[in-house]
């Protein structure tokens, strides 16, 4: 019949969604139906995306690091509600005040509409962070189809193995600036690349916009400057190897762009801090200056310059990095392009140097990654690819829900009890000597007026460099007796009825018989007790926390 295209099927064919196709396996299924649900249904995949993301950030109940409190949330909550506390960070200028912004505002928005109950306040930030893991997950998917056009299941797999990544589920969702960095980053890269060339022009809007927003990423975090340093250097490259000839105009042009978006966000920063702190001050130069150039960041703890590539790297990207690694080495040919790749291992090269290392920081590697992860999957023979995708759910999700609901869960659970018992304080202190709760417990151990939302009045030992504070740390840790009567004395608290209503301990530490003595010495009886973690990740730390009440 004239018109009639059809083909006999042969016995090889199979038939995906009543198409039928020779030799067609799972993987070709999987990019024509994400190919069509993308385009029709495609507010599916995103609710579904936005409903995970959600459920995460609301059952998240652990602790990751001090900063996800002290530096964001905290900051926020005094910026919207007036009491807060600054850690020495903030007084000596060397962060910026555009991340806990965003939070605040969100703040200002639920005390306005007279919404702000202790409870909201807690939780909110981490839901508005969840959106912020949305639009990476999101420009994952969407880089990982610019990369490997011919190949839509490799955005599929890249989305699949974002969302089922432990270290993303449980470090991205944290208010954290290194969290909000590398969850703009790939759609920085997503907004500035045409395939998987690099676009720098005023003429393109969308990369107009990704540059905006890696100017952003530096703002909230300075070293974010190594990655994109790293692109324009692909960006010469790329420019260098395609336009010859206009090579000179292009780059002015780049360079001009470049100069004019980095010198307006900076104008904004600084316009910003300047209402923050009262006082002119480049907190970007303050950062690199303190724990770049001057090496104060080694006050927090150092770690060999192979930290990284023999634990840190494994962390972070899991069951994903020896396959990686090896998938780079062995099959160069089919993990173009490449530059990605390359930008992430110097990346985490370039953290190498510095002696202060945590996890966390290499965060932006995983996403640069991710679309070459889903890629390699893509790539795998049938069998080894059903392997691969359900070690990946059956790993990773156990790990969530362990590390997102058990390990080192206490902090907020202690929190949320004293949230409870101070639900209805009136009064600005209960004792003469105005403590309300005393914490003895390492510094920054628990969440602090942004996890309690009342204006009580709490205590902590101090632990800011010499330069910048007081440090109570190692006398509270040598002698907790002695730093407890010097703390009692400061505050005028002389007498039993002037004692603090509330005291949080661990119980197990290396000094929990000596502060568990004061404490019953004091007429304090265990409120409640908490288990903490079964792997300690600090040598000040108990495996259970316990909250105190005093009776006189």
């Amino acid at each position: 019949m004239k018109g009639d295209n059809r083909k006999k099927s042969d016995g090889n064919s199979s038939n995906c969604d009543g198409v039928a196709v020779n030799s067609m396996n799972f993987k070709d299924c999987s990019d024509m139906w994400w190919k069509r649900t993308w385009k029709v249904d495609g507010w599916i995949v995103s609710s579904f995306v936005v409903l995970v993301r959600l459920i995460l950030g609301y059952t998240l109940r652990t602790s990751f690091v001090p900063d996800e409190y002290w530096q964001a949330d905290e900051v926020a909550h005094r910026m919207a509600f007036g009491y807060g506390y600054l850690t020495w960070e903030w007084t000596a200028a060397l962060r910026g005040a555009l991340h806990p912004s965003l939070f605040a505002s969100a703040f200002y928005i639920l005390k306005i509409f007279q919404l702000d109950t202790p409870n909201l306040i807690a939780i909110f930030p981490r839901m508005i962070q969840a959106l912020f893991v949305v639009v990476g997950d999101v420009s994952v998917y969407h880089l990982a189809r610019k990369w490997f056009p011919h190949e839509r299941g490799a955005a599929s797999l890249s989305l699949l193995a974002t969302l089922f990544s432990w270290f993303i589920a449980y470090c991205s969702q944290r208010t954290l600036s290194s969290a909000l960095e590398a969850c703009l980053l790939p759609l920085a890269l997503s907004l500035m690349t045409e395939g998987d060339k690099i676009v720098i022009s005023f003429k393109k809007t969308e990369s107009l916009f990704g540059w905006l927003v890696a100017a952003i990423t530096c703002l909230i975090r300075p070293t974010a400057a190594i990655t994109w340093v790293g692109v324009v250097v692909v960006f010469f490259v790329q420019t260098y190897q395609r336009k010859r000839q206009q090579l000179s105009l292009i780059l002015w042009n780049a360079f001009q762009m470049l100069i004019g978006i980095g010198l307006l966000s900076l104008f904004l920063s600084i316009s910003l801090d300047y209402l923050f702190y009262n006082k002119l001050e480049i907190v970007q130069w303050n950062f690199l200056h303190f724990n770049v150039l001057s090496g104060g960041a080694s006050f927090f703890g150092e770690h060999p310059w192979y930290w990284y590539w023999v634990q840190g790297m494994f962390v972070v990207f899991g069951l994903w990095y020896p396959f990686l690694v090896l998938s780079f080495c062995i099959s160069k040919e089919n993990m173009n392009p490449k530059w990605p790749l390359v930008l992430g291992f110097t990346y985490v090269a370039l953290f190498s140097v510095l002696k202060h290392k945590e996890f966390r920081f290499i965060l932006p590697a995983l996403y640069l990654c991710l679309p070459h992860i889903g890629h390699f999957l893509h790539k795998l023979k049938k069998s080894k690819y059903y392997v691969a995708v359900w070690i990946l759910l059956f790993v990773n999700i156990p790990v969530i829900a362990y590390m997102n609901r058990v390990h080192q869960g206490a902090p907020e659970q202690v929190m949320a009890t004293l949230r409870e018992e101070y639900k209805h304080f009136l009064v600005p202190t209960t004792t003469k000597c105005g403590i309300d709760i005393l914490f003895l417990t390492d510094c920054h151990s628990t969440p602090f007026y942004s996890q309690i939302h009342q204006n009580v009045h709490m205590v902590f030992p101090e632990c800011a460099p010499p330069e910048f504070g007081n440090n109570e740390r190692e006398l509270f840790h040598k002698h907790p007796q002695q730093w407890i009567s010097s703390t009692m004395e400061f505050h005028d608290c002389f007498g039993p009825s002037d004692l603090p209503m509330f005291a949080v301990a661990f119980r197990g530490s290396p000094i929990s018989d000596e502060v568990e003595g004061w404490l019953h010495a004091n007429n304090y009886s265990i409120n409640k007790c908490f288990f903490h973690a079964h792997a300690l990740s600090s040598d000040h730390d108990g495996h259970r926390m316990c909250l105190y009440k005093h009776f006189q």
